[in-house]
Protein backbone atom coordinates (compact mmCIF):
# COMPACT_ATOMS: atom_id res chain seq x y z
CA UNK A 1 0.00 0.00 0.00
CA UNK A 2 1.23 3.48 -0.85
CA UNK A 3 1.70 6.35 1.60
CA UNK A 4 -1.31 8.59 2.29
CA UNK A 5 -1.67 12.31 2.96
CA UNK A 6 -3.18 12.13 6.43
CA UNK A 7 -3.47 15.81 7.37
CA UNK A 8 -2.66 19.34 6.26
CA UNK A 9 -3.16 21.80 9.08
CA UNK A 10 -2.66 25.46 9.85
CA UNK A 11 -1.60 26.66 13.31
CA UNK A 12 -0.29 29.78 15.00
CA UNK A 13 2.82 27.97 16.21
CA UNK A 14 4.43 24.59 16.85
CA UNK A 15 6.98 23.05 19.18
CA UNK A 16 7.90 19.65 20.59
CA UNK A 17 7.03 18.64 24.13
CA UNK A 18 9.39 16.84 26.53
CA UNK A 19 8.55 13.49 24.88
CA UNK A 20 9.37 14.84 21.44
CA UNK A 21 5.71 14.87 20.42
CA UNK A 22 4.48 17.65 18.17
CA UNK A 23 2.58 20.33 20.11
CA UNK A 24 0.55 22.89 18.15
CA UNK A 25 -0.75 26.27 19.31
CA UNK A 26 -3.85 27.82 17.78
CA UNK A 27 -4.71 24.87 15.54
CA UNK A 28 -7.18 25.52 12.75
CA UNK A 29 -6.88 29.31 12.76
CA UNK A 30 -7.62 29.74 9.09
CA UNK A 31 -8.83 33.34 9.42
CA UNK A 32 -6.49 36.33 9.53
CA UNK A 33 -8.04 39.63 10.61
CA UNK A 34 -6.17 42.51 9.00
CA UNK A 35 -7.06 46.11 9.82
CA UNK A 36 -5.09 47.34 6.82
CA UNK A 37 -2.95 46.05 3.99
CA UNK A 38 -0.20 45.09 3.62
CA UNK A 39 -0.42 42.94 6.76
CA UNK A 40 2.42 40.87 8.23
CA UNK A 41 1.78 37.72 10.24
CA UNK A 42 3.11 34.22 10.80
CA UNK A 43 1.57 30.77 10.64
CA UNK A 44 2.86 27.21 10.51
CA UNK A 45 1.72 24.55 8.09
CA UNK A 46 1.74 20.96 9.32
CA UNK A 47 1.89 17.98 6.97
CA UNK A 48 1.33 14.43 8.22
CA UNK A 49 1.99 11.47 5.93
CA UNK A 50 1.19 7.89 6.94
CA UNK A 51 2.39 4.63 5.46
CA UNK A 52 -0.09 2.00 6.76
CA UNK A 53 2.06 -0.97 5.75
CA UNK A 54 5.43 0.57 6.56
CA UNK A 55 6.87 -0.17 3.14
CA UNK A 56 7.28 3.32 1.63
CA UNK A 57 8.69 5.44 4.47
CA UNK A 58 11.85 3.48 5.16
CA UNK A 59 15.11 4.92 6.42
CA UNK A 60 16.91 6.68 3.56
CA UNK A 61 13.73 7.38 1.57
CA UNK A 62 13.76 10.82 -0.07
CA UNK A 63 10.58 12.83 0.51
CA UNK A 64 10.03 16.01 -1.54
CA UNK A 65 7.86 18.77 -0.01
CA UNK A 66 6.48 21.69 -2.00
CA UNK A 67 4.46 24.46 -0.29
CA UNK A 68 2.71 27.39 -1.95
CA UNK A 69 0.50 30.21 -0.69
CA UNK A 70 -1.56 31.83 -3.43
CA UNK A 71 -3.54 35.08 -3.11
CA UNK A 72 -7.14 35.45 -4.32
CA UNK A 73 -5.83 37.05 -7.53
CA UNK A 74 -3.58 34.04 -8.18
CA UNK A 75 -0.27 35.64 -7.20
CA UNK A 76 2.18 33.37 -5.37
CA UNK A 77 3.05 34.95 -2.00
CA UNK A 78 5.22 32.17 -0.56
CA UNK A 79 6.72 29.10 -2.23
CA UNK A 80 9.15 26.63 -0.73
CA UNK A 81 10.52 23.31 -1.87
CA UNK A 82 12.77 20.94 0.02
CA UNK A 83 13.82 17.31 0.03
CA UNK A 84 14.17 15.42 3.30
CA UNK A 85 15.76 12.00 3.65
CA UNK A 86 14.12 9.88 6.31
CA UNK A 87 16.70 9.14 8.95
CA UNK A 88 16.86 6.46 11.61
CA UNK A 89 13.83 5.90 13.83
CA UNK A 90 14.30 9.26 15.54
CA UNK A 91 12.24 10.83 12.71
CA UNK A 92 9.71 8.01 12.47
CA UNK A 93 6.73 7.64 14.77
CA UNK A 94 7.66 4.88 17.18
CA UNK A 95 5.22 1.98 17.05
CA UNK A 96 5.36 -1.55 18.47
CA UNK A 97 7.19 -4.01 16.23
CA UNK A 98 3.97 -5.89 15.44
CA UNK A 99 2.44 -2.70 13.96
CA UNK A 100 3.90 -2.13 10.48
CA UNK A 101 2.54 1.40 9.87
CA UNK A 102 4.79 4.42 9.94
CA UNK A 103 4.29 8.15 9.68
CA UNK A 104 6.14 11.35 8.92
CA UNK A 105 5.49 14.94 10.02
CA UNK A 106 6.81 18.18 8.63
CA UNK A 107 6.23 21.64 10.08
CA UNK A 108 6.98 24.68 7.93
CA UNK A 109 6.97 28.23 9.27
CA UNK A 110 5.43 30.86 7.01
CA UNK A 111 6.26 34.55 7.37
CA UNK A 112 3.40 36.16 5.48
CA UNK A 113 3.09 39.54 3.81
CA UNK A 114 -0.63 39.70 3.01
CA UNK A 115 -1.61 42.19 0.31
CA UNK A 116 -5.21 41.19 -0.49
CA UNK A 117 -8.40 40.40 1.38
CA UNK A 118 -10.22 37.19 0.55
CA UNK A 119 -9.53 33.45 0.44
CA UNK A 120 -5.89 32.51 0.00
CA UNK A 121 -4.91 28.91 -0.82
CA UNK A 122 -2.20 26.96 0.94
CA UNK A 123 -1.22 23.91 -1.05
CA UNK A 124 1.22 21.19 -0.11
CA UNK A 125 2.54 18.50 -2.42
CA UNK A 126 4.51 15.58 -1.02
CA UNK A 127 6.36 13.23 -3.36
CA UNK A 128 7.52 9.81 -2.14
CA UNK A 129 9.13 7.83 -4.93
CA UNK A 130 6.85 8.14 -7.95
CA UNK A 131 3.75 9.07 -5.95
CA UNK A 132 2.70 12.69 -5.43
CA UNK A 133 0.22 13.47 -2.65
CA UNK A 134 -1.48 16.88 -2.76
CA UNK A 135 -3.72 18.74 -0.31
CA UNK A 136 -4.86 22.33 -0.01
CA UNK A 137 -6.58 24.51 2.59
CA UNK A 138 -8.09 27.96 2.56
CA UNK A 139 -6.67 30.80 4.63
CA UNK A 140 -9.19 33.64 4.77
CA UNK A 141 -8.05 37.24 5.17
CA UNK A 142 -10.82 39.55 6.36
CA UNK A 143 -10.96 43.26 7.11
CA UNK A 144 -10.75 44.03 10.84
CA UNK A 145 -13.07 46.45 12.56
CA UNK A 146 -11.33 49.58 13.96
CA UNK A 147 -12.83 49.07 17.45
CA UNK A 148 -10.97 45.72 17.71
CA UNK A 149 -7.67 47.10 16.49
CA UNK A 150 -5.89 46.50 19.80
CA UNK A 151 -6.74 42.78 19.68
CA UNK A 152 -5.75 41.97 16.12
CA UNK A 153 -3.15 39.27 15.42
Amino acid sequence: MAPEFDWLGIADGATNDSRGALALVGVGHNVIVARSLPHQTQRVVVVMIVDPEGTSLQEGTAVQFDFRLTSPSGRTLVANSQTVNIGPNVTLIELPTDVPGRGFQLVAGLALQITEYGPHTISAAVTVGEQELVRSRQLHVIRGQPEYAGNLP
